[in-house]
């Protein structure tokens, strides 16, 4: 769990949602091959309550958010093989054809009542590999149907060091 954030939340409220997004982490910087952890709250911003899929574990959020993280320059990072997975639903290692279905391990549909937040948590370094030192930025958006338009996380950057 994160203790104190050192960063402010930001909420990016988009009138086309009854939710918004925002992503802060303990901490800004980080050595390389040390565990990145954000969290996400969404926060019902509508004047009733709405349905809302809790995330449980950090595994249920990853699943549950696309997760971007770039580069200086603007550039995805490489993902890691879970990264890749979750995002296509393939595994190069899988037979031909096969494809990877995820399930909830403790995500439980309820209430979210207005103003009230959930928040989840996302390794980053299980999604994307952040070994080489830089200036990165994260954002989040929820992993809906393609076409669908999707509210997005404020931006945060992270800095990794040696």
């Amino acid at each position: 769990m994160l203790a104190q954030d050192t960063q402010p939340t930001t909420i990016v409220k988009d009138q086309r949602f009854e939710f918004a997004l925002s992503i802060r982490a303990k901490a800004t910087s980080f050595k390389a091959g040390s565990e990145i952890r954000i969290q996400v709250v969404q926060t019902n911003t509508s004047n009733r309550p709405i349905s809302f899929q809790g995330r449980g574990s950090p595994e249920d959020t990853e699943v549950g958010y696309r997760t971007y993280i770039r580069d200086e320059k603007g550039r995805l990072l490489p993902e890691t093989k879970l990264g890749r997975i979750i995002r296509t639903g393939k595994d190069e290692d899988a037979p031909p054809n096969t494809t990877v279905v995820f399930t909830s391990n403790g995500g439980v549909l309820r209430d979210l009542q207005p103003t009230e937040s959930s928040v989840g948590e996302i390794i980053l370094n299980r999604l994307y590999n952040l070994e080489r030192p830089g200036v990165y930025t994260v954002q989040v958006e929820p992993r809906w149907e393609p076409g669908v338009p999707a509210p997005k996380s404020n931006i945060i950057t992270l800095t990794i060091t040696k």
